[in-house]
């Protein structure tokens, strides 16, 4: 719970003080007066959600510090009210340094399903000089399972990120006993750092996978059947992106609240803005019905007064995204793989197909990393995939959202080529549609390695020759395939509904993991 440089870009940000005290060799050195909040995002216990899918039978706060002690425990209710259930004074002679000492924590009233759960946090005023070694929220209720994690990482040319994340993984001792497996699958050049190779030399846990180049989508469905191929040596996959910072005590994190979880599900961990290291990108997400991911909690400020009452009670998910996400291989083998869609959706896509087969996705708070936000890399290839996936996703869940309209598709477009003058994105967006309306088995007949070398090359020259003469030429191509939609789009929904399990097998995939494999190959 508390500890020395706690988790934070800025350690400074996640746990408050007043007072001179000062981290010393992994404890805080106190002085009498001085008060220690963990009242922070990293540092509470988010009950509401451990009630709803992990329930504990008791619940205490251990401390292990020399001196004289006050302890307030405060539980904060989703309103932004507090009531404090806990003031307690302790004392530990200075000739019993570092003993612990068990805080019980008193159970929510007993509505607390109707929302009188929330979240915990503790606040520590020194009465006397002394040091806190350690604080943690413990219980005496057995975990219900044993929770094995193998690790899933892609990465297309990311050495200098690749190496940090390696890095942070292997060195971590806490999760020697938790990680069993990192397979890292370089769609890339081969490595050429001499640190990386270094690493994967020294952790026998470490298993390198070489295939060309299929996405964000390609290499973490690898991890998926690779993980798979071991029976029942993992629980659970650890899907993480290659380019994040990442504390890695939130794996032991997630791994204690999957030990007690009572039902299967995908646990998912919010995305930090990198730029802004206390703000909020995405904390899980759910989906409108006209088809528009809609973030939990974007933009919030973690360290806004009573920002974090926002996660006093969990809110209904459709997805989180594959940044950092926890999926149940047991769950995973039930149900068909990914379709070969490269990037973009194939978490939502994947989330809401596991959803349909009674396996919700919750984002635990406290469970984060940081990530290059998107908004700082702009590429006009990526509006191909998520529009293209967009229009995919709705034919074939027709029940859950619907598919675009002829007038919002041609907002759209138009909002591309009138109001922001982007040619290369309009161009994009166009192709989009156009290769939706194709239908999967042209579409996926082209080796997505191929095809995405060919966007990106598109994309570069469409961006070169963007200007204000060619706007009218894009108005025109804009209501062309916005006619051409409107007269294909159910039809062409239909045919995706019916023919997207066939790209969902095994040894489709297989055929793409090998750069061998021709397109005549996959028609067939």
């Amino acid at each position: 719970l508390i500890e020395s440089g706690a988790i934070s870009c800025r350690p400074d940000e996640s746990i408050r003080s007043e007072g001179a005290l000062a981290p010393v060799g992994g404890a805080f050195r106190l002085q009498a007066g001085d008060r220690l909040s963990a009242d922070s995002y990293f540092n509470s216990f988010y009950e509401a959600f451990w009630i709803a899918h992990a329930p504990l039978a008791d619940l205490a706060l251990r401390l292990s510090f020399g001196g004289a002690l006050t302890v307030t425990v405060y539980r904060e209710y989703a309103d932004g009210s507090r009531r404090q259930i806990v003031d307690q004074p302790i004392d530990a002679p200075a000739a019993a340094a570092g003993r612990s000492v068990l805080v019980p924590i008193p159970s929510p009233p007993a509505d607390a399903a109707a929302g009188r759960s929330g979240r915990l946090y503790a606040e520590i005023t020194a009465r006397s000089d002394g040091v806190l070694h350690d604080a943690a929220f413990v219980t005496s209720t057995a975990p219900r399972h044993a929770v094995r994690l193998a690790v899933g990482l892609c990465t297309y040319n990311r050495e200098a990120d690749i190496k940090e994340t390696l890095r942070a993984i292997t060195v971590a001792e806490d999760l020697r006993d938790t990680v069993h497996r990192v397979f890292l699958v370089n769609q890339g050049d081969p490595f050429a750092h001499p640190e990386i190779a270094a690493t994967i030399a020294a952790d026998h846990r470490i298993t390198v996978i070489h295939q060309c180049n299929l996405g964000g989508c390609g290499g973490f469905t690898r991890c998926m059947v690779e993980a798979l191929a071991e029976g029942d040596a993992f629980t659970h996959i650890l899907l993480m992106d290659d380019d994040i910072v990442i504390d890695c005590r939130v794996i032991e994190t997630s791994r204690a609240f999957l030990s007690y979880c009572v039902h299967p599900l995908v646990l998912g961990g919010a995305m930090l803005d990198r730029q802004q290291p206390t703000v909020v990108f995405e904390s899980g997400a759910r989906l409108s019905a006209d088809n528009r991911v809609q973030a939990i909690a974007r933009n919030l400020d973690l360290a806004s007064e009573r920002a974090l009452s926002q996660f006093a009670r969990p809110s209904a998910i459709d997805y989180n995204a594959w940044w950092f996400c926890l999926l149940p291989l047991a769950e995973v083998a039930k149900v068909a793989l990914p379709a070969p869609i490269f990037l973009r959706g194939d978490d939502i896509e994947f989330g809401h197909r596991l959803a349909r087969n009674g396996v919700p996705t919750v984002t635990l708070p406290g469970i984060a990393v940081w990530h290059e936000p998107f908004y700082a890399r702009p590429i006009a290839w990526q509006k191909y995939y998520e529009l293209r996936n967009r229009l995919i996703f709705a034919a074939c869940y027709r029940d859950k959202v619907h598919l675009d309209t002829v007038g919002s598709l041609l907002g759209l477009l138009l909002n591309d080529v009138v109001l922001r003058g982007d040619g290369a994105t309009f161009a994009m967006k166009a192709l989009a549609v156009g290769d939706f309306l194709r239908g999967p088995e042209a579409l996926f007949a082209e080796r997505p390695d191929r095809r995405h070398a060919r966007l990106a090359a598109m994309a570069r020259g469409d961006q070169a020759r963007n200007g204000p003469g060619r706007r009218l030429i894009q108005v025109a191509k804009a209501l062309g395939v916005v006619t051409r939609y409107g007269v294909r789009r159910a039809t062409a929904a239909a045919v995706w509904s019916a023919n997207i399990d066939r790209w969902r097998r095994s040894d489709i995939w297989a055929k793409l993991w090998s750069s061998d494999a021709g397109e005549d190959e996959l028609r067939r």
